[in-house]
């Protein structure tokens, strides 16, 4: 049982005891523990989430699109996220809000007009707005990756 535990950097620690999660986040370096506690570890990086979508257009034609987003975790929300979501939130919150943004967005627009859009980048920033808008978590935050 160790008394102490290093935490790296770029990354903040969860405290979990029991079931019961600490709401302070043990930043990187090295922290006291309670040897019974569990620490787990959550990446305040920025990080990429690239999605292969195969999407209907406006006349119902299927297009592949690949999408990219930069996020990051707000490192005084990663307990939060733990107790609420787990560590597996990207599968459970980041990617399906990005399909379905997309999939809203590229139902209106006609199949050539997602690619003129693409290369106009207007279609990557309406995708952008659509998951800053309303139902994206407060706790991450996210930039758009311009090409």
């Amino acid at each position: 049982m160790k008394l102490f535990v290093i935490i790296d950097a770029g990354t903040v620690g969860v405290v979990d005891f029991w079931g019961k999660v600490s709401p302070v986040a043990p930043q990187a370096g090295v922290n006291m523990r309670n040897p019974l506690a569990d620490i787990h570890s959550f990446s305040i990086k920025t990080m990429e989430l690239k999605e292969d979508v195969d999407t209907p257009s406006k006349e119902g034609l299927i297009t592949h699109l690949e999408v990219s987003i930069w996020y990051k975790v707000i490192s005084d929300k990663a307990p939060e996220i733990y107790k609420t979501i787990g560590i597996a939130y990207e599968d459970i919150i980041l990617k399906p809000l990005l399909r379905s943004v997309i999939r809203s967005v590229t139902a209106e627009y006609e199949k050539k007009g997602i690619y003129l859009s693409i290369a106009s980048k207007s279609l990557g920033l309406i995708i952008f707005v659509g998951i800053c808008s309303g139902t994206f978590p407060p706790f991450l935050i996210i930039t758009p990756i311009q090409p």
